[in-house]
Parts: C-alpha cells; structure tokens; sequence
C-alpha cells in the first residue's frame, strides 16, 4: 500500500510510480479495490477557488488576498522542493503555514506557537494568558517527508485535554489532513494538496478537497 508520504519521497519517479500503481490493486480500509474503480476528483483553480469564497459571504478583496496568498506559497514550496527539501519545519510553519492562516481571516492575537506542546494553537477569541484558554484549531506541522496522520491515542488525548477543539489538522506546508469533531469523537473532514488541487480526496470520494477544507480552518465560517 502506498501512502502520500511515500509518493512525497519519489517525486523524480511520479509518472513511474503512478504508472505501476494504475496496474495494481489498491487495498485500502481491509477492502480490494481497483485504481479504475475510483473516481477522479476535479481539478481546482484560482478562479473556482475565488468564486466558491465570494459566494460564502466573503469579501472580494480577501478572496482575492487568498488566491494571492495560495500563489506565493506554491512559488516558495516549489523552491523548497528544489533548492532545499530538508526544510526544517518550524521554517515551513514560519514562512508557509502562518501566512496562510492570516490569509484565512486568522489574526497574530488568536494564534499562539508552541502552545502546550501544540505546534500552532488557533483561538475563537483574543488569547489573554491571565485567562483559560481553550484552542478552537490545533494544528501539527510536519516537513516534507513526513506522514500527515495522527496516532489514535493522540487523538483521544486532544479530545479530553482541549473539549472546545473542533478541528486537528496536519500539514507540511502544502498538505492538509483536517479531522472535525462530532461529539467526542474526530472523523477525517477533508485533504487538500496546494500543488495540486482538487474538489475531494482520491482516495475517499467521501472527504472533501480545498474549497471545504479551507473554508473549514478559515475565521470566515
């Protein structure tokens, strides 16, 4: 079984790889299931991207600031991937992942790095250290190489330790897992790769793409 992670590692080889896989079955879940059984997810552009964000109420300016923002980190990823692909990642939480937040409507007062041992903690209110806090979003960042999954344990210790966290999300700067809360338990909500952009997962037609997952962890919801 191939995962994201390891289609990461082999970018040189993609068509290959991909080639051999199309000839396999895939097993996925503890089911069989065939590569041409699964439904190709529609590409996304700047515009369908646009578009979905003004008809949910947003401004035209800061759809339009998100578009730009996507851009420049496809720019800057692609120069990582290039120039220096062992990135460390707090560099990819710094200059990718932050900026993206404050792209989505997030400001520096509701976003604290390091936070309990979180990587970034996202607030629904102004963060006021002489108060309880409780984190709305925890996001983990990852670097290129690494898998965007969390352990089932971490997961139920997220759940008891923050019970107003309705969203944890892994990503390595272009990547996004994002697991939403229903009840006390987080189900898998939506993937979305930067690089490549589509309107559900491949291989869970049921998990929402970019327009869903980004409007998920914005501040516009």
């Amino acid at each position: 079984m191939i995962g994201y992670s390891t289609m990461s590692r082999v970018d040189k080889n993609y068509n290959k790889v991909k080639e051999i896989i199309n000839k396999e079955e895939l097993i996925e879940l503890k089911q069989k299931r065939k590569i041409s059984d699964l439904k190709i997810p529609d590409k996304v552009d700047n515009t369908i991207i646009k578009k979905f964000l003004i008809n949910q109420g947003i401004r035209i300016f800061d759809a339009e600031n998100i578009v730009n923002t996507i851009n420049r980190i496809i720019v800057l990823i692609n120069w990582y991937k290039e120039y220096d692909p062992s990135v460390l990642e707090y560099e990819l939480r710094t200059f990718v992942v932050v900026p993206f937040l404050f792209s989505l409507g997030w400001s520096e007062q509701k976003i604290k790095l390091e936070y309990n041992k979180i990587d970034i903690a996202i607030f629904s209110n102004i963060y006021n250290s002489k108060k309880s806090n409780q984190p709305k979003i925890i996001i983990e960042t990852k670097t290129f190489d690494d898998g965007l999954y969390f352990a089932q344990n971490q997961i139920e210790q997220y759940a008891k330790n923050y019970p107003k966290c309705n969203l944890i999300v892994t990503t390595n700067g272009y990547r996004y897992n994002i697991l939403k809360r229903e009840g006390s338990i987080f189900f898998r909500y939506a993937y979305f790769n930067l690089l490549d952009m589509r309107t559900f997962d491949y291989l869970e037609n049921n998990i929402f793409g970019i327009l869903e997952g980004m409007f998920e962890i914005s501040n516009y919801k």
